[in-house]
């Protein structure tokens, strides 16, 4: 059976619905398309950030840099940070984006690693000190933004190598008003009663006022009521409860008491008894909460749990009084996805397909992700189930990729410090998740299993590395070590000669 999808309704508004409609129409400029978006349902606004591919969907919507920033209060993002994940009390971990740099080695990243092996007391941040120079501008209490190219960072290119932290709510909001309804995209401010379903999958909707909305292709972008693929349609939901049990998270935006300092250029996780906390900082505040698990900690007492972190000298700043102000809100975490997100008409964006917690900024990704692959999947007059089985298994592959590697976090930690990290921890836990794993051991994983102390531990590893080298192997290593502390130095040296991200927001970006 082959398929239309010359009208689309999109139901559901959010960074889903106006992303998806966004990359629809820039594709499909003369396609109907409609966003049914209800202004009852509250968005959540818990501050978002992005990975590098979301630079390529700017890039193809042909969006602004500088407007987009200022529209949506971003700052940029050079990486992740992890705090108290390894032992309940250790330095922070760096997952740094961008390209490692691999000239001047003998073989690759192998020569890192045998560097540890004859220094078994180097630490593991020199591997990404070494290998993401740049890495040391996103250090606490750095903060510096290096916007010229240069060679003492290569292969670093800043925007290209850039990430962003949004106000996810002025995202939407902009892309409603200012991309997709000035190229054409209606919009319909009401709420889905019922549909009326027919062989070829949904007919029509009825909303709120007795309209029928009728179309080709409907796109659930409702978020975790997912009320047309998962009420309706009604595929099998694949539970991750076993590999993330955190279920809950509150949430609360944060004044800045030392803007210099506090506007980092990571997004920090911090470990707590019973789950994490995360600040990402925008231009006008920092969003912060706490995910947990409500098997562990009761919500009364995880909301004083995450008070006490924010008063604590945790922060980046001390603030004693830092929570006496502000408003704090409770979400729900549904962990897992729909085994089948497109079914006959009816394709599913976003949290109504699925939901990781937010450690690694994959809620942004998968929805641009899928936009995308949707319109790949349209690029004909009429789509067949072919096309659609096609994106069903991209988009399988995509959440479980990003399920096990989120999973990794926990189980390569060393903390038995309650019984929350205990089970993340146990036997059980890893067994599941290395299974998954272990055939990407080495390839992109290399950031979190050095950084969490794996690789060191695993002589196997070296002694397969030893067997790569020539015979001189050790006189190698002794150049290579020159060589690489004199990067790291060119590398400190430059990078303290440029502004921090403060100041480069507020001169370049905010013009304030």
């Amino acid at each position: 059976m082959s398929y239309k999808s010359d009208k689309i309704v999109i139901v559901g508004g959010g960074s889903s619905g106006w992303m998806t409609a966004a990359t629809l129409v820039k594709c499909f400029p003369n396609k109907d398309i409609t966003v049914v978006e209800s202004n009852l349902i509250p968005t959540i606004g818990v501050g978002e950030s992005t990975l590098l591919e979301f630079n390529d969907w700017l890039r193809y919507l042909d969006i602004d840099i500088k407007e987009f920033m200022v529209a949506t209060e971003a700052s940029f993002k050079f990486g992740i940070g992890f705090t108290n994940f390894v032992e309940e009390v250790d330095k922070t971990k760096y997952y740094i984006f961008g390209q490692p740099d691999l000239k001047d080695t003998w073989n690759g990243m192998n020569d890192w690693y045998l560097l540890k092996l004859k220094n078994i007391n180097l630490e593991n941040k020199d591997f990404v000190d070494y290998y993401y120079k740049h890495s040391y501008a996103a250090s606490i209490g750095v903060n510096k933004i290096p916007y010229e190219k240069s060679e003492h960072l290569y292969p670093f290119e800043f925007l290209k190598d850039t990430a962003f932290q949004v106000n996810a709510i002025k995202f939407a909001e902009w892309l409603r008003e200012n991309y997709c309804i000035p190229k054409g995209v209606k919009r319909i401010v009401s709420t889905v009663s019922s549909s009326i379903e027919k062989e070829e999958g949904i007919d029509y909707l009825i909303l709120s006022d007795g309209f029928k909305l009728s179309a080709d292709l409907f796109v659930d972008c409702s978020g975790f009521k997912s009320i047309l693929l998962g009420k309706v349609m009604k595929p099998e939901f694949i539970h991750t409860k076993n590999l993330l049990p955190n279920n809950k998270a509150w949430f609360g935006p944060i004044k800045y008491t030392d803007k210099e300092k506090e506007l980092e250029l990571i997004t920090n996780c911090t470990g707590l008894k019973n789950g994490w906390v995360w600040n990402t900082p925008l231009w006008s505040r920092i969003g912060s909460g706490y995910v947990y698990c409500d098997e562990y900690i009761d919500d009364d007492s995880a909301l004083e749990e995450f008070k006490t972190h924010l008063n604590s000298k945790n922060m980046i700043v001390y603030n004693p009084n830092r929570t006496d102000d502000m408003e704090f809100k409770k979400i729900e975490i549904k962990n897992g996805y729909y085994k089948i997100p497109w079914i006959k008409n009816v394709v599913a964006i976003g949290l109504s397909h699925g939901f990781l917690e937010p450690m690694e900024s994959t809620g942004l990704k998968f929805i641009h992700s899928a936009a995308l692959a949707l319109c790949k999947s349209l690029n004909t007059k009429k789509h067949t189930q072919f096309d659609i089985d096609i994106f069903n298994n991209e988009m399988t592959n995509s959440y479980e990729s990003a399920f096990n590697f989120v999973s990794l976090h926990y189980s390569l930690s060393k903390r038995d410090d309650s019984p929350y990290w205990n089970y993340l921890t146990s036997q059980k836990q890893s067994k599941e998740i290395h299974q998954e794993v272990k055939e990407s051991f080495g390839k992109n994983l290399s950031q979190i299993y050095v950084n969490w102390g794996y690789i060191a531990r695993t002589n196997l590893h070296f002694q397969h590395i030893q067997k790569e080298y020539p015979y001189d192997i050790y006189q190698n290593i002794e150049i290579f070590e020159k060589i690489r502390r004199k990067k790291i130095q060119n590398a400190k040296q430059y990078i303290d000669s440029c502004p921090t991200h403060y100041q480069y927001l507020k001169e370049y970006i905010y013009n304030e």
